[in-house]
């Protein structure tokens, strides 16, 4: 016969081998709808950002030469296939501060026949951007194609 209950209230006796009480399915369930909420919201935030990032730099003058200059250079569509489009994701940096700024950047790009990746890096002094690197790296190839020197045969 198990001992009576201590004065001040009915305590339950502890079972060796059982589980420890846990919360009612009912209680529960709010937690687990909170928790799942701020997890759907972080990701969505998360994804908010790298897009406004990617769109960000996607708008810039660095960005939209290079790809311009990639979609239209008859060295670039001979090696990766028409028609040329950029890929989503990009990497690198950009900085800029009023009339002066830097940017390095990687722009994935693709054709129907290869892939490769853009190189971008140019400096901007007194509003404008000049170049000192733009080339495309193709897949497989050790050899890139500058796009800062004008195609053989083209002047």
């Amino acid at each position: 016969m198990p001992p009576p209950p201590p004065s001040g209230g009915y305590a339950p006796q502890q079972y060796p081998g059982y589980p420890p009480p846990q919360l009612a399915p009912r209680k529960r369930k709010p937690v687990v709808l909170i928790v799942s909420l701020v997890a759907v919201a972080a990701v969505l935030f998360v994804v908010f950002l790298v897009s406004f990032i990617f769109t960000a730099l996607k708008s810039t003058e660095p960005y939209k030469h290079a790809v311009y200059v990639a979609k239209h250079d008859s060295r670039a569509v001979a090696k990766l296939g028409s028609p040329i489009q950029p890929g989503f994701f990009l990497s690198g940096s950009m900085n800029t501060s009023g009339p002066s700024g830097h940017a390095d950047l990687a722009i994935p790009i693709h054709g129907s026949a290869h892939s490769g990746t853009v190189y971008v890096v140019a400096e901007k002094s007194a509003g404008e951007w000049s170049y000192q690197r733009l080339e495309l790296a193709v897949d497989d190839e050790s050899q890139r194609i500058n796009f800062l020197t004008a195609p053989s045969g083209e002047n």
